[in-house]
């Protein structure tokens, strides 16, 4: 009767008590190394595992290590087909007279489109100033809508072309690419 109530105190004074319970935190070197060495042992093991499996595997099965060419899905054809075509490689692209398509277009940059002459004209005298070759000329639209467009070119190459382009960017000019049958098709 001693003990039970000695118990029964015990758990009355505990109760009491709930701020006061220390649970163990931080850092364990013994739990840190515990779970490198499982994992370590694990990796390990797996490796092992896999490395018997396939070794009895080849054993057993008394094949070769290559695989048979019908056991795959996926099957590669160009092997057979490459060898047998030819492929055309232009080997200086740059050369006149290579390119086919350089000779059969003419390239134009269009510098700026304005709703008045003016405006238009503005812009094509301070490019012809800059030494670049401009033009202005009309488009008209669906009415009676008009605008006026600044031509800089032509140019016979896409190199000529983006040199041109980029000397328009450095006066803070967008520019836009157009292409066209040679002769002002």
């Amino acid at each position: 009767m001693v003990a039970s109530s000695m118990k029964h105190k015990s758990r009355v004074r505990g109760s009491g008590q709930k701020g006061r319970r220390t649970k163990r935190s931080g850092f364990s070197t013994k739990t840190f190394f515990a779970g490198i060495a499982v994992g370590i042992l694990g990796t390990l093991g797996v490796s092992l595992l896999s490395t018997l499996n396939l070794g009895d595997t080849t054993r057993s099965s008394g094949t070769s290590a290559t695989p048979d060419p019908d056991s795959s899905s996926t099957r590669y054809e160009f092997w057979k087909t490459l060898p047998s075509n030819d492929v055309a490689v232009n080997t200086n692209p740059y050369e006149k007279g290579t390119n086919r398509t350089a000779d059969t277009k003419e390239y134009l940059v269009q510098a700026g489109s304005f709703r008045r002459q003016d405006e238009a004209d503005a812009l094509r005298a301070e490019l012809i100033l800059a030494g670049m070759p401009a033009t202005t000329s009309e488009v008209r639209l669906v009415g009676e809508d008009r605008w006026f467009r600044v031509l800089v070119g032509p140019y016979k190459s896409p190199r000529e072309t983006r040199q041109a382009m980029t000397e328009l960017r450095t006066k803070k000019i967008s520019a836009l690419l157009l292409e066209r049958p040679p002769g002002g098709g």
